[in-house]
């Protein structure tokens, strides 16, 4: 089978997909999460709790936030009630060039729907990409 050199070229010039993993380490938390990391290809998500607990989780919605990069939602839910809690919502995003914050939202489901429980705190992160 022969590739034309129109093929050849534009393989040359494709633009490279690299999955990227971000691991953020929150600063002012004593209690709670201790660290949220997430794969940009496979949108899985880890949160890690200060008790060392892990929570798989997911990355549920990804967009611009101006000027510095991406808001990035993470979303889990607990195999079994945590702290009465069923599910967790986290934000991160950047709030200038290499500063982030985290903040995070609670739920609890009844009768067949979420409803928002406590909140899991407003923090100043420091995120790594690699």
């Amino acid at each position: 089978m022969k590739i034309s050199i129109l093929t050849r070229v534009l393989m040359l010039f494709s633009p490279i997909v690299v999955a990227q993993s971000t691991t953020c380490q929150l600063e002012e938390s004593e209690f709670g999460i201790k660290t949220i990391a997430w794969d940009s290809a496979t949108l899985a998500a880890k949160v890690t709790e200060y008790s060392n607990d892990i929570h798989e989780g997911k990355v549920t919605l990804v967009r611009e936030h101006k000027p510095y990069g991406v808001k990035t939602n993470i979303y889990v839910q607990y195999q079994q009630p945590y702290y009465g809690q069923d599910a967790a919502e986290y934000v991160v995003f950047p709030t200038a060039e290499d500063q982030y914050r985290v903040i995070g939202v609670g739920y609890v489901f009844r009768n067949h729907q979420y409803y928002l429980s406590t909140s899991q705190g407003n923090y100043q992160a420091t995120c790594i990409r690699h």
